[in-house]
């Protein structure tokens, strides 16, 4: 897998946004790691390409830590609209999601050359 990854984040005083654009390969896949992200997180957008880029339906996307454990809890696994965008605020057992690390992002089955974005809000507070 390959395709490309690039990460910009927009800073503001209390939640950073960091968008994730991706553009997938020949075999509908695109991989590679965030810098490091910080905070805790309060929300999540995915928000496929359009027209000639919009990809594959049911797409799929995992967020993994340095553990393995995928922080979007499956979410993105379970197959993303190819037209809608879609929001997600992660919780696990009713308590926020914390990071402090890279990602590695993994988009899978969005067919070739297609593109999309993950935005993630993080607040700089911690939990």
């Amino acid at each position: 897998m390959a395709g490309t990854l690039t990460l910009n984040d927009a800073n503001t005083l209390i939640i950073r946004k960091y968008t994730i654009s991706w553009l997938s390969d020949a075999s509908g896949d695109c991989t590679g790691n965030t810098s490091v992200l910080s905070g805790t997180i309060e929300r999540i957008n995915f928000v496929p390409g359009s027209g000639g880029d919009q990809p594959t339906d049911l797409y799929t996307i995992t967020l993994k830590d340095t553990e393995n454990n995928d922080i979007l809890l499956g979410y993105g696994a379970a197959g993303l609209s190819n037209v809608n965008a879609s929001t997600i605020i992660p919780t696990l057992s009713n308590n926020k999601i914390v990071i402090s690390e890279k990602l590695a992002v993994t988009v899978a089955g969005a067919g070739n050359a297609n593109t999309g974005t993950i935005a993630l809000y993080v607040s700089r507070g911690g939990s």
